[in-house]
């Protein structure tokens, strides 16, 4: 099998004990009591590259103090990203949400962290952070779902932003697939545990959507891949 990249995914211990291929995982913690078992499985496993925060689902319910605690442990552990952060309207809290990501992304710049962002129905709040602040070294947009306009506006941004897809990428989401820079696409799974099936699901069909092989394809992908393990 060859080697790829899972731009995004979750952690489950019992799933990733049991993996012996050949793929990398970014894997995001949503929360801090995530935090712990995903450093964990990473310390484990070389395949696991750890991604720590608090997604826009649980800052409501966080403890006081979290951020403190999450750039210290940032601070001991080099290699570790932020994620998954962000915004999403289809949730009450925006001005709790939005306080949340501003610290993290902050932090993530300041630390020289890539990040891994949620936006759902939240665009003009998140592209007012992405182009007025100080951006990280890396930003990835998990499973983009914003205009070619959007896409457009971000791409000449300071920011160093890729555009990741999963395997549900009909309808409107091929025009996105298609007009995706090369040097700027990725694949994820969004998936709990290894999944290299629905990887090369979704590599061929960004590859038939961009009238490349399969091969030329995943050769891409993976290589988009590394640059933000290498960079983020």
């Amino acid at each position: 099998m060859k080697p790829f990249v899972d731009a995004h995914c979750h952690y489950d211990a019992a799933a990733f004990a049991k993996y012996s291929g050949a793929g990398y995982f970014i894997c995001n913690a949503a929360r801090e009591s995530d935090w712990a078992p995903l450093l964990s499985g990473a310390a484990r496993n070389r395949h696991i590259i750890p991604a720590l925060g608090l997604h826009p689902w649980y800052v409501t319910a966080a403890a006081d103090g979290w951020a403190g605690r999450l750039r210290d442990i940032l601070e001991k552990y080099p290699d570790v990203m932020v994620g998954e952060i962000g915004l999403d309207a289809g949730r009450e809290n925006m001005d709790v949400q939005y306080d949340a990501f501003v610290t993290q992304y902050q932090m993530a710049a300041s630390l020289g962290r890539g990040v891994h962002i949620h936006c759902v129905r939240a665009w003009d709040r998140m592209t007012h952070v992405l182009k007025t602040c100080t951006p990280p070294p890396i930003v990835v947009m998990h499973r983009y779902s914003g205009s070619a306009q959007i896409m457009a506006d971000l791409i000449s941004s300071d920011a160093n932003i890729y555009f990741s897809y999963n395997n549900a990428c009909g309808g409107r989401l091929h025009n996105l697939i298609d007009i995706t820079p090369s040097d700027r696409i990725l694949v994820e799974t969004d998936a709990a545990k290894p999944d290299s099936d629905t990887i090369f699901d979704a590599i061929s069909q960004m590859a038939a959507t961009r009238g490349v092989s399969i091969d030329e394809m995943a050769q891409i992908l993976y290589d988009n891949g590394q640059k933000v393990i290498k960079n983020g």
